[in-house]
């Protein structure tokens, strides 16, 4: 956010302008239209559009998120320093449900989240 303040001074019939301004750093919005490309029996390919972090602070990586929704670890892996806005994740069981978040990073810090993917990868064999 720009906050700008214009003051005028005026000496020897001369106006000299005199801009200020101040910005607020902030964390990069949520990642949207996170999608599924490919899944295979043990790989998810990701994509992402980024969120509108502002030519501020500019994002410069993201975080993605996954767990199993049933039966599995409730632990949350995080894939952190992805520098595009599409990732494929590997080493994943077969025949699972997984659900995937994307996180923007910027010089302040990480963002919130996106709305959580549900994905269940494909069977062995197939």
């Amino acid at each position: 956010m720009f906050r700008f303040a214009l003051f005028f001074c005026g000496l020897f019939s001369f106006v000299f302008s005199v801009v200020v301004y101040r910005y607020y750093s902030a964390l990069p919005s949520s990642p949207t239209a996170i999608a599924v490309v490919h899944v295979t029996a043990t790989t998810v390919r990701l994509i992402w559009a980024s969120g509108d972090s502002g030519p501020v602070d500019p994002t410069v990586s993201y975080s993605i998120f996954y767990r199993e929704v049933d039966g599995g670890s409730a632990t949350e892996t995080e894939v952190s320093d992805v520098a595009t806005t599409e990732y494929r994740i590997t080493g994943l069981s077969a025949y699972t449900t997984y659900l995937f978040r994307v996180a923007a990073v910027n010089n302040v810090g990480r963002g919130l989240p996106s709305s959580p993917l549900e994905v269940t990868t494909d069977q062995l064999g197939q």
